[in-house]
């Protein structure tokens, strides 16, 4: 006489499959948190790209609102050296180290500012025409300007002629 089944058991490959599933479901959500973590971190890095001077310690960023207190009246203290730049200029993004190691070697003693050429009309003031375009400027005038990448040790000469030729700090 056949039998019937009270309770419910499942089969093995009923049981497998639910397996499968939860593991694919993992897999998925694993995958969707790793890519919200990946945004924010990128949300992160580009909102201090644009609100920061490009990434460094030591060097300010200059535009309409402050760039005469800043940088004109500042200059009659000591040398100020203000880099026109844009984010999308691969010469200014290399010269972005050199002027951090500056600013580290000159702290205390010349301000290192940038000027975002693509969200400024300061260039037009000063007839900049290239990026980078780096002036020196000390008493409320420019003394010495420079188009396109420099090295360090052409910004060290420039800077020690308007700063009274200290040594930077090493």
């Amino acid at each position: 006489m056949p039998q019937c089944r009270t309770t419910h058991e499942p089969s093995a490959t009923s049981g497998s499959r639910k397996l499968q599933r939860l593991k694919r479901m993992g897999v998925i959500v694993t995958a969707l948190f790793l890519m919200a973590a990946g945004a924010i971190v990128i949300g992160i890095a580009a909102h201090k790209r644009h609100t920061t001077a490009p990434g460094y310690a030591g060097v300010q960023q200059f535009n309409e609102d402050n760039f005469d207190k800043a940088v004109m009246e500042a200059s009659k203290e000591r040398p100020i050296v203000v880099d026109f730049y844009a984010d999308w200029c691969p010469p200014c993004r290399v010269l972005e180290p050199v002027l951090k190691e500056v600013a580290k070697e000159f702290a205390g003693r010349v301000v290192i500012g940038k000027v975002n050429q693509d969200k400024s009309l300061l260039g037009r003031r000063f007839g900049v025409s290239q990026l980078p375009t780096i002036l020196i400027i000390k008493d409320g005038e420019v003394k010495q300007s420079f188009q396109g990448f420099q090295t360090k040790e052409t910004l060290i000469r420039a800077i020690k002629k308007y700063s009274g030729g200290g040594t930077p700090h090493t």
